[in-house]
C-alpha cells in the first residue's frame, strides 16, 4: 500500500490554467499508483477561491470519482 498526497492544486476556470490542470489530472489518473490498493489524501486548496466556478467544481468532483484509489480523502 502507498499513501499518495496532493495539495494546493488551485483549480481555476481561466485559461491557460484550466487546460494545464486538466492535463495534469489526465496524467495523474494514468499513473501506476492510481490503483485500488493505495490511498489518496488531497490536502486542500483545490480551487483558487472560496466560491469556485460551477464547471471547475464539477470537474474536480468527476475527476475524484474516476480515480481508482482504495480510499480518497479531501481535506478542506
Amino acid at each position: 500500500m502507498q499513501l499518495v498526497i496532493l495539495g494546493d492544486l488551485h483549480f481555476r476556470k481561466e485559461e491557460p490554467f484550466f487546460s494545464a490542470q486538466k492535463t495534469f489530472c489526465q496524467w495523474f489518473s494514468k499513473q501506476d499508483f492510481n490503483n485500488s490498493e493505495n490511498i489518496l489524501i488531497n490536502l486542500g486548496d483545490l480551487t483558487d477561491n472560496s466560491v469556485p466556478n460551477p464547471s471547475v467544481y464539477e470537474f474536480i468532483l468527476n475527476w475524484h470519482r474516476e480515480l481508482k484509489f482504495k480510499q480518497n480523502y479531501i481535506l478542506i
